[in-house]
């Protein structure tokens, strides 16, 4: 009993870092994707248009990754 709770914690800790980890990547998503949208609006299309996709893709992998760990914590339970 005794190790599978030290087992459980310690895979919690690692999931909450994770989580950490993803709170930072979607505060730098939002600096990409106002950064991209003031360049579009200055009508610099050309280089706006990678950099909103870039934004797409971290929100979309942020997203996955949290709904995954979030389903492993609650696993944990």
């Amino acid at each position: 009993m005794k190790g599978e709770k030290k087992n459980s914690i310690v895979g919690r800790q690692k999931y909450q870092s994770t989580l950490k980890r993803n709170r930072q990547i979607s505060k730098i998503n939002l600096v990409i994707i106002g950064s991209a949208l003031v360049i579009y609006y200055a009508g610099y299309e050309e280089f706006a248009s990678p950099l909103l996709w870039l934004g797409i893709i971290l929100i979309i992998y942020t997203l996955g990754s949290n709904l995954m760990i979030r389903h492993k914590i609650n696993q944990l339970k």
